[in-house]
C-alpha cells in the first residue's frame, strides 16, 4: 500500500484564495509591504490576515459567508466579535 505524504504549511494557517487574491491585487496596485498572519494579542493566539506596521493598520479578509463555515455559526460569530473587540481596543 502506497502512503501519500500530506503537504504541511509551516505558517499559522494556510492562506485562503481570497487572501492570495488580495495580496496579488495589493502588490499590483503598488501597496506598501504587509506582514501576513500578524499576531496582535500577546495573551491569545489571535492573528490578523495582514498588518501594515508603520500605520498600525490590521487587515482582515472576511470570506466564506455562503459556505456555513465557523464564522457564520453562533459560537464562531461570538468568538469573532470578542476578537474584534480586543483588536479595536489596542492602543
Amino acid at each position: 500500500m502506497k502512503v501519500r505524504a500530506r503537504k504541511v504549511f509551516r505558517g499559522a494557517k494556510p492562506p485562503s484564495r481570497l487572501e492570495n487574491r488580495f495580496e496579488t491585487l495589493w502588490r499590483a496596485l503598488g501597496g506598501p509591504v504587509l506582514e501576513r498572519e500578524f499576531r496582535f494579542c500577546p495573551t491569545r493566539r489571535w492573528r490578523a490576515d495582514f498588518a501594515h506596521m508603520p500605520s498600525r493598520t490590521l487587515i482582515e479578509i472576511e470570506g466564506g459567508i455562503y459556505v456555513n463555515g465557523r464564522h457564520n455559526r453562533g459560537a464562531g460569530f461570538a468568538a469573532d466579535l470578542e476578537n474584534r473587540a480586543e483588536r479595536d481596543s489596542q492602543p
